[in-house]
C-alpha cells in the first residue's frame, strides 16, 4: 500500500506505473532476449581468451592430453591437471573448451557436478573426444607457449599495473601508483 492524500492505496501494477499520456502501459523488458545473452556470453569469452592467450592455450593442451588418454574430461579435471591453487582465480578457463568445440574436436558429452567446495556442487560440462586425428593435427599446430620466465618485459598477456608504474602504500594504507625511472 502506498500513502497518498485520501488514505494507503493499492500499490500500482506494473503496467499502471508505467502508463503513457494516453492511459497505455509501456513495455520494458526484465531481461534480454535469450540471443542477446548467448552473443554476450561468446564476447565475454572472446575476452577471456585475448587476455589469458597463453594460460588459454596451455589449458586446451592439456584437456587434449586428457581426453586422449581417457576419453572425457570436465574443466574442473584440467584446472587439477595445471595444479592451480584453488583460492587463484580462473574465471578465464570457461573459455577453454570454445575453440575445439568450434573446430569439432570436442562436443559436449553431459553434465556432472563439480566436486569443487568453492562452487558449491553446480553442473558442469563433460567433454569428449569427438576427432583423434583432428586433436592430433591440433596439437601440431598449437606448440606449448613459452615459458612466462622466457618472455620476459615482452609478453603477450597484459598484466595488472602499467608497466611504467610501481604500486606503493601511501598515506592511510592507500595503494598508489608512481612512475618508475
Amino acid at each position: 500500500m502506498m500513502p497518498t492524500e485520501s488514505g494507503p492505496q493499492p500499490a500500482a501494477t506494473g503496467a499502471a506505473r508505467n502508463a503513457g499520456d494516453a492511459g497505455q502501459p509501456t513495455l520494458f523488458l526484465s531481461a534480454p532476449p535469450a540471443r542477446d545473452g548467448a552473443a554476450r556470453k561468446l564476447d565475454a569469452l572472446a575476452t577471456l581468451q585475448a587476455r589469458h592467450a597463453g594460460r588459454v592455450l596451455t589449458a586446451r593442451r592439456a584437456m587434449l592430453r586428457l581426453l586422449l588418454e581417457h576419453g572425457t574430461t570436465t574443466v574442473e579435471s584440467v584446472r587439477a591437471a595445471l595444479e592451480l591453487p584453488d583460492g587463484k582465480p580462473a574465471h578465464w578457463l570457461g573459455c577453454v573448451p570454445t575453440e575445439l568445440r568450434r573446430a569439432g574436436i570436442i562436443r559436449r558429452a553431459g553434465f556432472t557436478e563439480t566436486t569443487r567446495v568453492v562452487a558449491h556442487a553446480r553442473p558442469i560440462s563433460v567433454w569428449e573426444l569427438a576427432d583423434r586425428a583432428g586433436a592430433l593435427t591440433w596439437f601440431q599446430e598449437h606448440p606449448d607457449p613459452p615459458d612466462r620466465a622466457d618472455r620476459g618485459s615482452g609478453g603477450s598477456e597484459p598484466t595488472l599495473f602499467d608497466r611504467g608504474s610501481v604500486p606503493a602504500v601511501g598515506a592511510a594504507g592507500r595503494c598508489e601508483f608512481t612512475r618508475a625511472g
